[in-house]
């Protein structure tokens, strides 16, 4: 094996570590007027905004969020009980790492990969797997 094949080896392998993996933090985002809200009053009587923005990076679909109002673990476990679907199918599974602000708008929302990869004509949905908290 010449040099040539073994750097050409080093860079395949360098490039594929350096993709991030399914649910793994990519990066922020500022929460602007591009984030959809999804969040709302729940059967407490408590509101949680939760508000999200799906971007794209190296051919998969990126999920950033960002909450407010997030009082105790029933909170917690309502965002956990959130799935973002793509086309019917779970694309990401719980929002429980999104930050919480007082007012999340101009602050840093964070983005993690899911392993959906990029489609075209993609619908996007919102389910709970539960409804009390």
């Amino acid at each position: 094996m010449n040099y040539l094949s073994i750097i050409s080896i080093f860079l395949m392998v360098a490039g594929s570590m350096a993709l991030a993996q399914a649910g793994e933090k990519i990066g922020t985002q500022v929460v602007d007027n591009e984030f959809v809200e999804i969040g709302g009053r729940w059967d407490s009587g408590r509101e949680v905004e939760i508000l999200i923005a799906i971007t794209e990076s190296d051919g998969y679909f990126v999920v950033c969020a960002a909450t407010s109002g997030l009082r105790d673990n029933n909170d917690k476990r309502m965002l956990r009980a959130h799935k973002i679907m793509l086309n019917g199918s779970v694309m990401l599974r719980s929002l429980a790492w999104a930050p919480d602000y007082p007012n999340p708008m101009g602050r840093e929302a964070v983005c993690r990969r899911t392993d959906a990869r990029v489609v075209a004509n993609p619908s996007f949905d919102v389910e709970m797997t539960r409804t009390r908290f």
